[in-house]
């Protein structure tokens, strides 16, 4: 059983210390947000999609996983991780089909690497972790944690849910499937000190949390100068699994990549079906 796993056993612990705090911090200003933890999941995300398909989302919804089986990012790209070596969670909440969505991606972004730059005790001088378009968060170019952005239902109701993994360690012997080596938070911690997995975990989703307060009133203009200064791939040569090249010019006001090709002309990427990477220099 799961529970009698001490890793499992462990992050429990933590999860659970976090939820408290999460709900301490954001229950007067999101007074219907419920908090879960759970011990073993397939995916945070599929669950909560589930549940809004069902029309049973009727307010905001926090699911916090021990361990997950079946974790999956953009693409349907698998997020694989063993027990303790990474945080796992998901928000769902109702969405009404009037207000945007157009660069909620990148605003989790900015949010996610505001609460991983206030963990405790990491190492500033060397931790200065940047979001790669559309929802990645690297650090010196390699994987520190992954978005995924889901939306169910049309009309005049939609649901979103935002899921986030976050590297505490990193993987060993393990490359994403775009070649990018992951890297983890622990990499990143002075004096040796482990990273404090309730402080992130909770530390993430308040700034979810205060992020999407945010982006239902004015969008991703928002977001859209911290972004900026985030970007990871400004002004680098990419190329796009498309077959595309070309230098980043940063994103237009609904986030999406402005990439100039070699003739000077300037195109917009939007396609949430594109990867897109820096090329490698010679």
């Amino acid at each position: 059983m799961a529970m009698d796993n001490p890793p499992v056993v462990a992050m429990m612990r933590a999860l659970n210390q976090g939820a408290e705090d999460i709900w301490l911090r954001t229950h007067q200003q999101w007074p219907d947000i419920s908090i879960d933890v759970v011990a073993h999941i397939g995916s945070t995300n599929t669950a909560l999609m589930d549940v809004a398909r069902a029309g049973q989302l009727t307010h905001t919804r926090v699911m916090l996983a021990a361990e997950q089986t079946q974790g999956r990012g953009r693409l349907g790209k698998p997020w694989l991780t063993r027990v303790g070596d990474a945080l796992t969670f998901s928000i769902a909440l109702p969405w009404p089909a009037s207000l945007p969505l157009a660069g909620l991606s990148l605003a989790t972004g900015v949010a996610i690497t505001r609460a991983l730059e206030a963990t405790p005790h990491t190492d500033t001088d060397r931790f200065k972790p940047r979001i790669k378009w559309p929802n990645d968060i690297w650090v010196n170019d390699q994987k520190l944690a992954g978005i995924l952005v889901e939306v169910c239902g049309q009309a005049q109701q939609r649901c979103v849910v935002i899921g986030v993994g976050v590297n505490l360690y990193p993987p060993t012997g393990v490359l994403s499937h775009s070649g990018v080596a992951p890297t983890g938070l622990a990499n990143y911690m002075g004096d040796g000190v482990p990273p404090d997995a309730s402080a992130v975990v909770s530390n993430c989703v308040v700034q979810l949390v205060n992020m999407l307060r945010q982006f239902k009133r004015n969008g991703f203009e928002t977001f859209a100068a911290e972004f900026d200064a985030l970007d990871a791939l400004k002004g680098r040569a990419l190329h796009l699994s498309d077959g595309s090249k070309g230098t980043a010019l940063g994103v237009d006001a609904e986030g999406g990549l402005r990439l100039q090709g070699a003739s000077g002309a300037v195109q917009t990427i939007i396609s949430q079906e594109v990867s897109v990477r820096p090329c490698v220099s010679p």
